[in-house]
């Protein structure tokens, strides 16, 4: 049975912001990941000890695929199992473009630090940026 192209566009643009929505929803998890486990960080400062993380504050482990899904045994997904927030923009978007700061340990956009950065910072002994 052939789709009329009606239907397929229907299709698509309902496709397209299903993957919108769900880019959204991981945004706000790794958001609300980051700031749950800065809670629980002050908290173990408040107590006076380094408290064990829950579970729940844990980036969820990489699944590899099955044999259906096209996986292979005993190689992983090629997906990172942690996707990071960029601190100024927010987004998790472009992981590839994400530096790490020594200083604050969050990671930020090339694009999105003031000057923009065009290229990768040079790693030292010291500090990776």
């Amino acid at each position: 049975m052939k789709l009329p192209h009606i239907l397929k566009w229907i299709l698509l643009d309902n496709t397209l912001k299903l993957c919108e929505f769900l880019e959204e929803l991981l945004n706000v998890n790794g958001t609300l990941r980051s700031e749950g486990q800065a809670l629980w960080a002050l908290l173990g400062g408040i107590v006076g000890q380094k408290l064990s993380t829950p579970a729940i504050l844990k980036a969820p482990k990489e699944r590899k695929p099955s044999k259906k899904e096209g996986g292979t045994p005993g190689k992983s997904s090629s997906l990172p199992a942690i996707l990071y927030s960029c601190g100024i923009c927010k987004k998790n978007q472009d992981q590839h473009l994400l530096v790490l700061c020594d200083t604050c340990k969050l990671y930020y956009h090339l694009g999105c630090l003031e000057p923009p950065l065009t290229r990768m910072p040079k790693k030292t002994k010291n500090s990776y940026w």
